[in-house]
């Protein structure tokens, strides 16, 4: 037995007096256009799963906007997302995706804008033990008002740990 879901939502457009904010499938620019997507694959024999879901959103009252997508299946997990809030004041970009067999995990947070004050570039920690030389990496990228910037990366190769600052 095998149940399919692949279902569009219609496009949500929501107005309480000045507010409004609608929800979509993509965004075209900054505004959320089409369906959010639901899609569900289930199958007993052999057993096997596939979930993925994408929407998007936009408040023009917040100049926030964002999108998201979450993938299940029988191999991997993931999840991606990203907003801006006031026209880009605040913003991040996220994205975790790991095995089942957690043969493989990657955490990710990059482009996190506070205010022009702070910018994280990039922190991510990964491993791969199925890669020809399996490794383990945590990596962090920082800049404050624009000016002054601080890298670090930690590798793990081979049971041998390596530190670089730039």
């Amino acid at each position: 037995p095998r149940l399919v879901v692949d279902a569009w939502m219609d496009p949500v457009d929501l107005k309480v007096g000045g507010f409004q904010m609608r929800i979509g499938n993509r965004l075209e620019g900054k505004v959320a256009v089409g369906g959010a997507r639901f899609l569900v694959d289930l199958e007993v024999l052999p057993p096997s799963a596939l979930i993925d879901i994408g929407g998007a959103f936009d408040i023009p009252m917040l100049q926030a906007y964002g999108y998201m997508n979450v993938t299940l299946n029988a191999d991997v997990f993931s999840f991606t997302a990203g907003m801006d809030l006031f026209g880009g004041a605040l913003s991040s970009q996220a994205n975790v995706t790991w095995n089942w067999d957690l043969s493989y995990f990657k955490m990710e947070l990059r482009d996190m804008n506070f205010l022009g004050l702070v910018k994280v570039k990039q922190v991510l920690f990964m491993y791969d033990t199925h890669a020809p030389v399996p490794y383990a990496v945590f990596r962090c990228n920082i800049e404050v008002l624009f000016v002054v910037g601080a890298a670090a990366e930690v590798r793990v190769v081979n049971e041998t740990v390596s530190f670089e600052v730039a």
